[in-house]
């Protein structure tokens, strides 16, 4: 599925990096909160949103797919003010790494969780950070997951499929 009207709220690395790869694979609606007004402002200048909204409410008003991409206390508190905004079609999303407070406090405000997470100790995913020369700041670390097969993606992959990776299947962030 890829929406035509993504809400991103939180504009950290991971945050940033889902909004940067839905520009890249297409998505015409790209919309970012951060209580931080100066990672959202960069965010737009850098071509990585293309509004920012002032709450996380109007950020999700017209959403169809909303990614909560902030720390799980953040998270919980974004669950008690959203369901009144969200419209029905909406798919929410978090990358928070702790998930059962988040599913409880999704229950308890009433928004409906279809399935269950599972973990795995012998999980196939890995973490690597390193240096993102293809963005915007050249400090900010990019998070990739390598798959079993090797293959290296970033969140915003994971989330928007294929398309938001470069012509070559490659990542077109540089080496690692």
């Amino acid at each position: 599925m890829r929406p035509d009207r993504l809400a991103v709220l939180g504009l950290g690395a991971i945050g940033g990096s889902v909004a940067w790869q839905a520009r890249r694979s297409g998505v015409p609606s790209v919309v970012g909160f951060s209580p931080e007004r100066g990672e959202a402002v960069q965010a737009l200048r850098a071509g990585a949103l293309t509004d920012i909204a002032d709450t996380p409410e109007r950020a999700v008003q017209e959403a169809d797919f909303v990614v909560l991409a902030a720390p799980p206390d953040a998270i919980l508190q974004l669950l008690e003010s959203l369901p009144r905004v969200l419209p029905s079609r909406s798919l929410l999303t978090d990358v928070a790494s702790v998930k059962l407070p988040i599913l409880s406090r999704a229950r308890e405000v009433g928004l409906p969780v279809r399935r269950e997470p599972s973990f795995r100790r012998d999980s196939p995913l890995r973490l690597e950070c390193r240096a993102a020369g293809s963005l915007p700041r050249s400090n900010r670390l990019r998070l990739h997951h390598r798959h079993r097969g090797g293959e290296r993606r970033t969140p915003g992959d994971a989330l928007l499929g294929d398309g938001a990776r470069g012509p070559s299947g490659s990542d077109s962030g540089g080496s690692a």
